[in-house]
């Protein structure tokens, strides 16, 4: 299970008969691409409703954070709808439904299906979610960048020397992508494997500055001071 990233895998009982659904992607959707939302509205089981793809890359906001990345469509989603699958014309699957804005009609949210799947298979392989490490600590701290507050993950240690970040580095951007918390950058950072480069943008002493990193795996050394 991956609670920050609302997803977990199932196991189904070996004598299941359920049919595997054709696995599609969401990097290349396009706006007002036909798209179709099956779930159990209200425990009405097998819904099928219809729609388009109204955006994507969307943020989702709730009490407890700030969820990017998401599908908007205008497909009916309801209570009952979340964990069914939002598939294109052809019935492949290209995210699962997920949220909804409670105060509009026509705007629901999917989770991406290539998220999904990555996430999925490192919960098989791995049994946690793989992401690359920074080799730093990181905290949510209200900032101000250019004259706005807001939230942001801040830079609290630094385990290697080397990282090209320092302690109270702000990061705003991850790869191009807004990063308004430490639940942001980790949602982002799951989409990735370890042992690549990514890009920052980060503010440091009140100046905007863009540092590469290479990431690594989560050494075994922190995960026992962790313990």
């Amino acid at each position: 299970i991956a609670p920050e990233l609302d997803l977990a895998v199932l196991r189904l009982d070996k004598d299941s008969t359920a049919t595997a659904v054709d696995i599609g992607s969401s990097e290349s959707l396009l706006l007002g691409e036909s798209v179709i939302a099956l779930g159990n509205p209200f425990g009405l089981g097998h819904t099928v409703t219809t729609g388009v793809i109204s955006a994507i890359k969307r943020p989702v906001q709730t009490e407890r954070r700030i969820y990017q990345d998401f599908i908007q469509t205008d497909a009916s989603i309801n209570p009952g709808n979340s964990g069914g699958p939002l598939v294109n014309i052809y019935g492949e699957l290209i995210g699962i439904n997920t949220a909804i804005r409670s105060d509009a009609e026509g705007i629901g949210f999917a989770i991406p299906v290539d998220r999904a799947m990555k996430v999925a298979n490192d919960l098989l392989n791995f049994g946690v979610v793989q992401r690359p490490w920074l080799g730093v600590d990181i905290q949510d701290a209200a900032v101000q960048v250019n004259g706005r507050r807001q939230v942001a993950p801040e830079v609290s240690w630094i385990y290697e020397e080397g990282a090209n970040l320092q302690k109270g580095d702000i990061i705003v951007e991850l790869n191009g992508k807004k990063v308004q918390s430490r639940g942001d950058l980790n949602a982002y950072l799951s989409t990735l494997k370890p042992n690549g480069q990514i890009q920052l943008k980060i503010w440091r002493a009140g100046t905007a500055q863009t540092v590469s990193i290479q990431t690594s795996s989560l050494p075994d050394a922190v995960v026992d001071m962790a313990l």
